[in-house]
């Protein structure tokens, strides 16, 4: 199965998060694109591009993050994380919206 962002990639990411105390969960989805994004640039914006010719540019965004957290989702076990639960936290944009929680095993 070809894989949206590298699987090494995302396991280095996840292991950049470390247990937070005062949280029940290790990192979110936001966060991961966001760390994405600023590490791995070229990985991030060839996916991106990918979704520009088929979607108007604000979709292609939202096509994109939400793909990405379908992969970690899909692959939990193999990166050792499970979901925590959802809660708004910033985007991409600068605004709040609801996305998943993930803690590491």
């Amino acid at each position: 199965m070809d894989t949206l962002i590298k699987e090494e990639i995302c396991k280095q990411i996840i292991g950049v998060f470390n247990k937070r105390d005062d949280n029940d969960y290790d990192f979110d989805s936001h966060e991961f694109i966001s760390i994405l994004r600023l590490c791995y640039p070229e990985e991030y914006y060839k996916k991106l591009l990918d979704y520009i010719p088929t979607e108007i540019k604000e979709r292609a965004f939202q096509q994109l993050h939400s793909q990405i957290g379908l992969q970690l989702s899909r692959s939990s076990v193999n990166f050792g994380i499970r979901k925590a639960e959802k809660h708004d936290s910033p985007n991409y944009k600068g605004g709040n919206s609801q996305n998943e929680m993930w803690k590491k095993h």
